[in-house]
């Protein structure tokens, strides 16, 4: 959770979490993508209304986050209010 923080504001703190763990290069000797760990990211933002709860928010950034691991992993993935997920690539 970041309070007032935009969708832009959040791909910044993503990337700098995946961009971290990547230059720790773990190793990671079962995998078919990569030598090393690697984070896949999903986030979603939302202004506070009583028509919407906090769990719905919950939900769209989980359906990013798997969204994120389906299209190849080690990337970051943003929900938008309508539940439509996108990429962000950087």
């Amino acid at each position: 959770m970041l309070p007032n923080t935009s969708a832009e504001g959040a791909n910044v703190v993503a990337r700098e979490i995946c961009d971290g763990i990547a230059s720790l290069k773990l190793p990671h000797a079962r995998s078919s993508i990569g030598p090393y760990v690697t984070l896949s990211c999903g986030s979603a933002t939302a202004i506070p209304s009583a028509q919407e709860s906090p769990d719905t928010l919950i939900l769209r950034a989980d359906s990013a986050l798997y969204q994120a691991k389906t299209q190849g992993k080690n990337r970051i993935c943003y929900a938008s209010s309508n539940s439509e997920s996108s990429p962000i690539f950087m």
